[in-house]
Parts: structure tokens; sequence; C-alpha cells
């Protein structure tokens, strides 16, 4: 009997940097779906395709099967299902330095803490979680050996080892857009940046007291990077 894989210990909390500005996108509208997030209780799924990393969702592929259209055939239906693939990316840290300068605008944007137990559970629609792989190579499919979804979330949980300082998780959905969470709980706190616009942070501020999530502030020491303690208040839900 071959060994099982099993997943023996998931995070308490995952963490997703998020910044105010884009460059290719208009300031204004940015602030406003990500405040929309927060209040309407949503996750944004986006296409694998609007990673930073031009080499996502790379692979290469062996055959297994009969015929050269069979294995064409194939190859297509992956690169489809991960055009179809809605992804979230989380970390398992609010507190990478590198994270914090690369996904929430050099210190100006936030980190949403949110309770992976609550997350899982009131999700709308489908949706799995998978800690990333960090390797030396893209992963090697045997085509037509494991079922489509499978290939292709196998693809999509794959990265080169010089972005493990990420720590990722991702969050699979099998349509791309708003993924909703009935519980407003799973919103545990809110990080600010260091350099976080005074305007940005007082409206987040009453957001939060709004929906009962805590506001963290961002605490610099030397070279360490810490919050004070809300994480460790007693919560009144």
């Amino acid at each position: 009997m071959p060994g099982r894989i099993v997943d023996y210990v998931t995070p308490t909390r995952l963490y997703r940097y998020r910044s105010f500005r884009r460059f290719d996108d208009d300031t204004v509208e940015v602030q406003r779906r990500e405040l929309a997030a927060i209040q309407e209780g949503y996750i944004w799924a986006a296409a694998y395709h609007q990673m930073n990393d031009p080499m996502e969702g790379t692979f290469f592929a062996r055959r297994h099967g009969p015929g050269d259209l069979y294995f064409q055939t194939i190859l297509e239906s992956i690169r489809e299902g991960k055009q179809r693939t809605g992804i979230a990316c989380f970390s398992e840290t609010p507190t990478n330095e590198l994270m914090w300068a690369h996904y929430a605008d050099e210190f100006r944007g936030i980190c949403i803490a949110y309770d992976f137990s609550d997350l899982r559970d009131s999700l709308e629609g489908n949706a799995a979680f998978s800690r990333l792989f960090y390797t030396e190579s893209p992963p090697n499919l045997d085509l037509g050996e494991n079922d489509l979804e499978t290939d292709v979330r196998r693809v999509l949980s794959s990265k080169s080892q010089k972005w493990g300082y990420e720590r990722e998780w991702r969050m699979f959905t099998q349509r791309l857009g708003r993924i909703g969470y009935r519980n407003p709980a799973t919103v545990r706190t809110i990080y600010f940046g260091h350099r976080i616009d005074p305007d940005i942070r007082h409206t987040i501020e009453r957001l939060a007291r709004q929906q009962n999530i805590d506001c963290s502030e961002m605490q610099l020491n030397g070279y360490r990077l810490s919050f004070d303690n809300t994480e460790a208040r007693m919560r009144r839900r």
C-alpha cells in the first residue's frame, strides 16, 4: 500500500498583504476596491497571469497516452484550466519585511489577518488551500495520469525556490472575482504599514470599529519589525 499524504499541521492565521496603489490602475479605484473587500466580506480571486512572477504556471509534460493529438488535447485543457482558476495569495507571517515592501507598497499598505478555520468554513462555493512548493525546476506532469483539476492546481502550487521567503499559501477557486465569506469574524486584525497614508488609516479604523476588527500598529526597532499586542486581546464576538 503506498504512503498517504496527510496535512497534520495547518496555520491558525493566514495573512494577506494589500497595497492601495497599482502602477497600472487608478489609485482611488484601488482604494475603493480594497476597502470594499473588508466591508462587504470577500476576497478577490485573480487569474494566474496577473501574478507578479512571469514564470507563474510553467510546467513540463511527459506523454502518457496514445498519439500526438491526445497529448496536445490534454496540454490545451491544462492551459484553459489555468485561465479559469481563481487564485488568492496569503502568507504565514505578518512580519516579513520583503512582503511589506513588495506587496504592501513599500510599507504604505496593510496586512489582513484571517482566522484560517473561520475562513475555510464560511467561504462561498468550493475552494481549496495549498501551501506552495518551492523548487529548482517546474513540475513535470504525466499527462492523463491525474484528473485535470489536480494537474492544474499542482502547476499553480509550484514556484521557484527564490520565492521561498514569501511562505505562501494559496486559495484556489473555480471562478475568478469576488469570493465571499459569510462570517465577519473571519478577519481578526488589520496591521498598518509604517508609512500608511493618515487619511486611509483613519478610514480603515472607522470601518474596523464598525465590524469589531482589531487594528495593530507597526513597531520598528533597529532591523526588527513587530506589532503591538492587539492579537492577544480577548475578543467579543
